[in-house]
């Protein structure tokens, strides 16, 4: 996309066809942003924290951040955290409490990255507590949505129509 983008005109970037390749390019690219924007918080984080458990955690959430969702996961955490950054971007742009976006069959997609991680050692109560998390971050995450969009939230807007 970037080398169509350099290919034209002056004029053709400072018009539509610009505008529009510029869009793409960045709609394209704002999820590997987004995450190295997390991965750089955790470095900051990991400049303060003492607990050596708790550095373990963010050094290994840094590493996944630095890699998806821009490039294919390689465990089940990584799919996960894929999964999340995409699904939040997603709901972002629909303007919450829109027409809602499902995780679809969860279970289908995350499964071979399940197998792998099991077979590569990860620790199966290790893969149940981020799913824990993950499923409190999605009711956190729409509590949250609802709390800074209409303040009456949901029921309000249903009376409204």
């Amino acid at each position: 996309m970037t080398a169509k983008y350099n290919a034209l005109s002056e004029k053709d970037k400072q018009g539509p066809k610009g505008a529009q390749l510029r869009a793409m390019m960045t709609a394209a690219t704002l999820p590997r942003d987004l995450a190295q924007t997390y991965a750089e918080k955790i470095d900051r984080l990991l400049e303060t924290e003492a607990d050596e458990q708790r550095r373990t955690q963010l050094t290994r959430m840094r590493v996944n951040l630095r890699l998806v969702p821009w490039q294919p996961p390689q465990d089940f955490w990584q799919a996960l955290q894929a999964l999340w950054i995409t699904h939040m971007l997603i709901l972002s742009d629909e303007n919450y409490p829109g027409a809602g976006v499902s995780f679809g069959r969860l279970d289908q997609y995350m499964l071979p990255y399940y197998q792998q991680s099991l077979a590569a050692g990860m620790n199966r109560e290790f893969i149940k507590e981020i799913l824990k998390c993950f499923w409190l971050h999605c009711n956190y995450a729409y509590d949250a949505m609802i709390a800074t969009g209409d303040p009456q939230g949901p029921i309000h807007l249903a009376h409204r129509q």
